[in-house]
């Protein structure tokens, strides 16, 4: 589905998306913390420094359809080629 897809009908398609930010895939009732987001930042960049990767090599290597974007799917799919993370830390980071 493109872009025009999504937007039409005033977004109808977008907003019955699965990947519409309202709908969790693992619903939380809470958040991580700041603290616990940074510490997952760190950890993939060390991952990324130990498998000497650069931040546009990661980003084509995630962006599997070339559209310039990288989805949720994308980026989960990619992430787990790098380091191994929760479902639910993925989706919060």
């Amino acid at each position: 589905m493109n872009n025009a897809q999504f937007y039409k009908n005033g977004g109808q398609a977008l907003a019955s998306s699965t990947f519409n930010t309202k709908t969790k895939f693992y619903p939380s009732h809470s958040k991580i913390s700041k603290d616990k987001a940074l510490e997952v930042c760190k950890q993939i960049r060390d991952a990324l420094a130990a498998k000497k990767l650069q931040y546009r090599e990661v980003f084509d290597m995630l962006d599997r359809d070339k559209d310039n974007m990288v989805s949720y799917a994308e980026f989960s799919r990619g992430l787990d080629e790098i380091i191994q993370l929760s479902e639910p830390i993925k989706e919060q980071v």
